[in-house]
């Protein structure tokens, strides 16, 4: 679902989606590294969303202190079923995760052509702490 929305919006930096063999290389290593984490939503057996989170252990510098934190790198919800409590479950299983793991940053970061995960993440308590810019 979330790859067609960031082609659409850039096809010069995101490929079209399609089931190839590529991409299921790429999510079977990520279902194989420890850190990753992918929790799957299913109404009545047909399977509607997903989410895709990593525990990032990011060290210290010079300048800023060490942190653990989740990341979340996709969220994505098949158009029938949002604004249903699909994402917000998702989410939620997400926050149990950082529980179990004493974990207490979650992070998320959406392009700002993406009004709707934006308004969805900021619905769940999470506040902008980084802007990136480009001139290209």
């Amino acid at each position: 679902f979330i790859q067609k929305i960031h082609h659409e919006a850039h096809p010069n930096i995101f490929k079209s989606y399609s089931e190839n063999e590529e991409i299921k290389t790429f999510f079977e290593k990520i279902l194989k590294d420890q850190k990753n984490y992918v929790f799957l939503a299913y109404l009545k057996d047909i399977p509607v969303g997903y989410l895709w989170a990593q525990i990032q252990e990011i060290p210290k510098t010079p300048l800023t202190y060490s942190k653990r934190r989740i990341h979340i790198h996709h969220v994505s919800v098949d158009e029938k079923y949002r604004r249903k409590g699909v994402g917000s479950s998702l989410l939620d299983e997400v926050k149990k995760l950082s529980k179990d793991l004493d974990i207490r940053n979650i992070a998320v970061d959406t392009w700002a052509f993406n009004n709707d995960a934006n308004d969805f993440f900021r619905s769940q308590g999470f506040d902008i702490y980084n802007f990136r810019m480009w001139n290209i």
